[in-house]
């Protein structure tokens, strides 16, 4: 869209600290509901290799009865690098958005 323009500083700020917010509220509820002595942990997907999908890695790794099993980007060596740098082991990576989106599990 070549009307629109990237975030500001601010607004990029104020984004991540949004997502944040609703991350931190909701993963623990729903792993508090689901909490019923199955194996029920919720397993994330990561669309993106930025700065905020970087903060979410980093906070769902902190939360019990959470993993990160998915991590797409527009290319596999960015998903690669992404998981490495982040400390994800098991996770499918997959080098373009489609294919995560296009993953039944």
């Amino acid at each position: 869209f070549p009307h629109c323009r990237p975030p500001t500083a601010r607004e990029s700020g104020r984004m991540r600290m949004v997502s944040l917010l609703v991350l931190g509220l909701w993963a623990p509820i729903a792993a508090e509901r689901f909490g019923d002595g199955t194996d029920r942990t919720i397993r994330w997907g990561i669309m993106g290799t930025g700065n905020i999908a970087a903060d979410m890695a980093r906070v769902l790794s902190q939360l019990d009865g959470t993993r990160i099993a998915a991590v797409g980007s527009r290319s596999a060596e960015r998903a690669v690098e992404f998981a490495a740098a982040q400390g994800i082991e098991d996770a499918v990576l997959y080098g373009s958005y489609e294919e995560l989106v296009a993953c039944s599990d």
